[in-house]
């Protein structure tokens, strides 16, 4: 599900895998391949992107899961591979940066 509100961590994650993919669909061995260019996304973090299969999940739907973890920020967020194609486009267009509001972290 593409969420309502998101951090700032979390848009700067979107913007370097859209960046580390240039344009390209985000496909398991491309993000794999990424990797290096994904995990330095928001500074004193770590950023990983991991993909879930249908046979993983035992499910209908794979997913892929942005896992983001540091000082201000140890979460984790789960996207369809719609969802997330859909997400890194927008966030292409400027809808990610301008259009969703910002949400704090507690820490």
């Amino acid at each position: 599900m593409i969420p309502k509100q998101i951090t700032p961590e979390l848009r700067l994650a979107l913007q370097s895998i859209d960046r580390a993919l240039a344009g390209r669909a985000p496909l398991p061995q491309l993000l794999a391949e990424a990797e290096d260019a994904i995990r330095d996304a928001v500074p004193d973090h770590l950023t990983f992107v991991r993909h879930y299969s249908k046979a993983d999940l035992k499910s209908r739907r794979a997913k892929y899961q942005i896992s983001i973890k540091g000082s201000r920020i140890d979460g984790a967020w789960n996207f369809t591979p719609g969802e997330l194609a859909k997400i890194l486009c927008e966030a292409r267009v400027g809808w990610v940066s301008a259009a969703l509001p910002i949400v704090s972290d507690s820490h």
